[in-house]
């Protein structure tokens, strides 16, 4: 086998792995559609002002309100301006983030990287 043939298999394995890692994590969150806002939901989304309040945005990113995840809170300010406060999509993107972490975390390891 040449080195470009066994690069193919390698990209193939790899791909395949991450098709399956991918089918794993959504089924393990399958449920998650049927799911309302639960736990810290309420304080972080829809009782937070900086999501459902006048200021916002420039709130998250200027006041302490915002706690330590700007990012999280910019996020789910977003998604509150085109969704409301629908749990479904927030469920969606939450698990799609994840799954994308671990794919890259696994693509990661299958290189032989250690992070």
């Amino acid at each position: 086998m040449t080195f470009g043939e066994t690069r193919l298999v390698q990209w193939w394995v790899r791909l395949v792995g991450a098709i399956l890692l991918l089918l794993l994590i959504f089924l393990a969150y399958a449920r998650v559609g049927a799911a309302g806002f639960i736990w810290d939901d309420e304080s972080h989304l829809t009782q937070n002002p900086c999501i459902i309040g006048p200021l916002g945005l420039a709130d998250i990113w200027t006041s302490t309100s915002a706690f330590y995840y700007p990012l999280v809170l910019t996020t789910f300010w977003i998604l509150h301006h085109f969704v409301g406060l629908n749990p479904l999509p927030y469920h969606i993107l939450n698990v799609t983030f994840h799954a994308a972490r671990c794919i890259r975390c696994w693509c990661n390891r299958s290189r032989g990287s250690p992070k």
